[in-house]
């Protein structure tokens, strides 16, 4: 991807977008409908999506919230 329409954009972050695309792919899609039945998804996939980070990003537990763009610019 071409950093001239996304100046913030790095190779790191690439990374992460190329991790979760795939990771929505594999994990999401193919439970759409019974998930929509159910009208939610099961907790198995929040804990799949922290452990490869697709949830937020990694920082240090004692990071209060409005930090977190702070550590994202690590």
């Amino acid at each position: 991807m071409s950093n001239k329409t996304r100046p913030w954009m790095n190779e790191e972050l690439d990374m992460l977008r190329e991790t979760a695309r795939r990771f929505f792919l594999r994990e999401c899609v193919p439970n759409e409908m019974r998930w929509r039945e159910q009208h939610h998804a099961e907790r198995e996939l929040w804990n799949k999506a922290g452990a490869r980070a697709c949830c937020a990003p990694p920082c240090p537990r004692n990071t209060a919230a409005v930090a977190a763009t702070s550590c994202m610019k690590r």
